[in-house]
């Protein structure tokens, strides 16, 4: 699952947890509308799953299997926030709080700058969600934030090695 984007790198990573045989399916935590229909066709072809951004109705199926492990990767601050707050104001956010509930193994890698990784509530939130059994990825050996502007690799291997863990 994606908080962020671009849908590059998603592809990326799609590409490589099918490698590691395991279901993938994605979620944009944006409205579908900013990534495009093309973008969310082809990484629903990756992964065999449609890609999902909003709840689905009442009564209709789920068109995704059971999870048996959930990566939230690249988590937004404004994603780790409102998910540790439980304010579901997003599908994704909303799969996550409830994944908590049902035992789902959840790992979280932030995707931060420096700047925002200072702000009060960022430290509260990871830790919120680190005493509700999510494995949060930051720091030393996880995700380290950068200077603002600053572009370094994800740590796409961390996250998938943690998930793929989780799935043994």
């Amino acid at each position: 699952m994606s908080a962020g984007s671009p849908l590059a790198a998603e592809r990326r990573w799609v590409a490589r947890t099918c490698w590691h045989k395991a279901s993938a399916a994605a979620v944009s935590s944006g409205t579908g509308r900013t990534v495009g229909r093309k973008s969310l066709d082809g990484l629903a072809a990756l992964t065999g799953h449609p890609v999902r951004y909003r709840y689905k109705r009442p009564g209709h199926p789920d068109v995704w299997p059971p999870a048996d492990a959930v990566l939230v990767a690249p988590a937004t601050m404004n994603t780790l926030n409102s998910w540790a707050l439980g304010i579901t104001g997003t599908w994704l956010v909303g799969f996550v709080a409830e994944a908590i509930g049902k035992g789902i193994p959840l790992t979280a890698v932030p995707c931060v700058n420096s700047a925002y990784a200072q702000h009060p509530q960022f430290p509260l939130s990871l830790a919120t969600l680190r005493e509700a059994g999510v494995r949060v990825l930051f720091g030393p050996g996880g995700f380290e934030p950068n200077a603002p502007g600053e572009k370094r690799p994800y740590p796409w291997a961390v996250a998938l090695d943690a998930v793929g863990a989780d799935r043994q």
